[in-house]
């Protein structure tokens, strides 16, 4: 096709081209390189620019692809025709096209020169192919490889990358850091020479282990390039890379974290001893403290009743009331170290109000010898799951009303439905206590404003602690009447 007029002798062969390249999906034109004015363009072409006859319109190849009236003359859109006209053989570019709504593709041009007899480039013939959406996924996978590599080489921690016959194909660059290898020197090990001794012969069946479950979390050790090893959690997961099966493995440097182990194992030990220890120091102070301490008591009462002379007496009735304070103080200390080491309870299912009323009756004695007035309000059954020691938390509630209340005073305890749990409350009437004192009182050795009554510190200590063993709470306050406190603990009902 040397020549495209409207001489009748040229009409079919143009007619011919026409169908051709019509015929063709991709759009094509032919330019006069004199004018780059468009000869012809077949119908994928004319179907781009709606409503424009292209050849009779006199259209350049500029207006028709690009919708400016000047031709391309940048880096970024270089004109085929002129490169073919400079070259006179075919050239092959990308550029920007636009519809007839200004929509922008990215088009593959081919540029062809149709020569004359002396070599002259009479026409071009121009073919395009919409690459858009290559050139689309080919960003978007240019833009993830990016982020991938920054990914990879910034994470937190080494990464290494297999093949399924145990070949590194990819490390970042924290794994080099921190094993002090290149990266070329890296891709050149096996995972199994990577491992240490003990642990190389376990890398084949990690590997088949991670292909069946497709992840797996392992410990292992690395041998650095100096020969020392480091301690390793692998976190390892089946991936596709590059079409092929592969192994992806977070390698955590942990180190520090086994150096805290052996830190708590020691602490552990040491705990064990010490508790050791501290059972045996309590059976030496309940049998060979406890023991002569009992004798002495024994001994002072015999000698109190053989006694008539009043200073003797008062004398031995100090020894008295001290040996008793000692045995107290010794029991004491021992039954709150022995809750100390336990760390649950068994429990059942008893009538509480049943239990309080039983150590009621243990402390009438005191109770007439201080002319007490004691309301049980608690009336019904009141079913709960307790342990035995409950009795040890009511007999330290009610002992203290009793010791710290007046003389011909009044103590009321009861029981409230609160919700899930039982509410046991004691109320006295005695001096009260301050709210800066209020929360010291469960502590133990802690005793506030009760002047010269004796005691330990530990009662309510005890008491908080077996109530905690019930997963329950303590509590104290002001007396609504106005003088003395409520002290209350919950228990979980039946």
């Amino acid at each position: 096709m040397n020549e495209i007029n409207d001489n009748e002798s040229v009409r079919i062969p143009k007619d011919f081209a026409q169908n051709v390249i019509d015929s063709i999906g991709d759009p094509i034109i032919v330019i006069d390189p004199s004018n780059y004015k468009l000869l012809l363009a077949n119908k994928a072409m004319s179907d781009q620019v709606k409503g424009v006859d292209l050849i009779t319109g006199s259209m350049t190849c500029h207006q028709a692809t690009h919708r400016k009236d000047t031709p391309c003359n940048s880096s970024d859109d270089p004109c085929p025709l002129k490169k073919v006209i400079a070259t006179r053989s075919t050239v092959r570019v990308v550029h920007v096209h636009f519809d007839d709504k200004n929509n922008e593709s990215i088009i593959d041009v081919v540029a062809t020169p149709v020569l004359d007899e002396s070599g002259n480039v009479v026409q071009v013939i121009e073919s395009f192919h919409d690459i858009t959406h290559i050139m689309q996924e080919k960003i978007a996978l240019q833009k993830s490889e990016k982020m991938f590599k920054t990914l990879f080489n910034n994470a937190g921690d080494a990464i290494l990358m297999h093949d399924m016959e145990g070949h590194f194909i990819e490390v970042n660059q924290i794994a080099c850091d921190q094993l002090g290898y290149t990266r070329d020197e890296l891709l050149k090990i096996s995972p199994i020479d990577l491992n240490s001794p003990e642990y190389s012969k376990v890398v084949p069946d990690r590997i088949r282990k991670i292909h069946d479950n497709g992840h797996g979390i392992f410990e292992t050790a690395l041998v650095r390039k100096d020969g020392s090893t480091v301690p390793i959690e692998l976190s390892s997961r089946m991936i596709e890379y590059a079409g092929e099966p592969t192994i992806l493995s977070i390698a955590r440097d942990i180190t520090e974290r086994k150096r805290t182990e052996e830190i708590l194992k020691q602490y552990t030990e040491d705990l064990k001893d010490s508790n050791e220890l501290k059972e045996l120091f309590i059976d030496i102070m309940r049998h060979d403290v406890l023991n002569p301490a009992g004798i002495v008591k024994g001994y002072t009462e015999v000698l109190l009743n053989m006694e008539d002379n009043e200073k003797k007496i008062q004398a031995l009735q100090k020894i008295m009331d001290n040996t008793e304070r000692l045995i107290s103080m010794i029991e004491t200390a021992a039954k709150f170290a022995k809750l100390g080491s336990i760390e649950e309870l068994e429990f059942e299912k008893m009538d509480i109000a049943v239990i309080f009323k039983e150590v009621v009756e243990n402390f009438r004695p005191q109770i007439k010898d201080k002319q007490i007035t004691l309301e049980f309000k608690a009336k019904g059954t009141y079913p709960a799951n307790v342990n035995t020691a409950i009795e040890e938390v009511f007999a330290n509630l009610l002992s203290n009303a009793i010791k710290y209340g007046p003389q011909e005073g009044k103590i009321i305890i009861d029981m409230i439905d609160a919700d899930d749990n039982w509410k046991v409350t004691v109320t006295d009437f005695g001096g009260g206590i301050s709210d800066e004192d209020k929360p010291l009182l469960f502590e133990r050795f802690k005793r506030v404003g009760k002047g010269s009554v004796k005691g330990t510190g530990l009662g309510l200590a005890i008491v908080k602690r077996i109530i905690e063993l019930h997963d329950g709470s303590v509590g104290v306050e002001d007396n609504p009447a106005g003088v003395g406190c409520v002290f209350w603990v919950t228990v979980g009902k039946a």
